[in-house]
């Protein structure tokens, strides 16, 4: 909400074009490596393998496909990795089709972004700020790891949606225009601070 806030952030199609080629539409998948100091404590899972085979399966169809991983990943994948400047990642996501991965952070940010994403992890259902991005802005999906079968079924549905991103950027808009402007709110609370101290 802050640093991709319409009033900062521009997403710029120039930035990644070279990335994307002549696709006209793309999708991303993102893994992370589930290895943070709560995640192992928790034994936390996401996206495996097989979902992965689906999901290729059935977005190949429909565009191209990038995976973009935090540590291994299956060799039989590597013609999708992403490889990028990690600076140019939110311009990325902000002109892709759908996300579906297992990370809270950049689930976020495509949401924010509008773009719909599917979120798979054991997380889902307990973290606040996405609970409210995906319950109350419909700005993507979390799915229990319990029900592997409605990644697929989520995905296939976005994206046989008329104008999915166009209805997605209606999403979003109502997001920041109902939130304050958390850049705006902190730098004039320091300044306000800042002034309160030269007194």
């Amino acid at each position: 909400m802050a640093y991709l806030h319409p009033a900062y952030f521009r997403p710029d199609f120039e930035l990644v074009k070279d990335i994307v080629g002549d696709a006209e539409k793309y999708f991303l998948i993102r893994l992370v490596s589930l290895t943070s100091g709560h995640d192992i404590e928790g034994k936390h899972t996401g996206i495996n393998d097989e979902i992965i085979d689906k999901l290729i399966l059935l977005l190949e169809k429909h565009g191209k496909v990038f995976i973009n991983n935090e540590g291994k990943i299956n060799p039989r994948y590597k013609k999708y990795r992403l490889i990028m400047n990690p600076n140019l990642m939110h311009h990325f996501l902000a002109f892709a089709s759908m996300l579906v991965g297992d990370s809270q952070t950049m689930c976020a940010e495509a949401g924010v972004l509008g773009t719909p994403f599917i979120r798979f992890n054991d997380f889902v259902g307990k973290i606040g700020y996405l609970n409210e991005i995906e319950n109350d802005y419909s700005l993507g999906y979390g799915i229990e790891t319990k029900y592997p079968e409605k990644v697929i079924e989520k995905a296939n549905e976005i994206i046989n949606m008329p104008n999915a991103k166009a209805d997605w950027q209606k999403r979003k808009d109502r997001i920041f225009n109902e939130k304050v402007d958390v850049t705006a709110f902190y730098t004039n609370l320091i300044i306000q601070q800042l002034n309160g101290t030269k007194k």
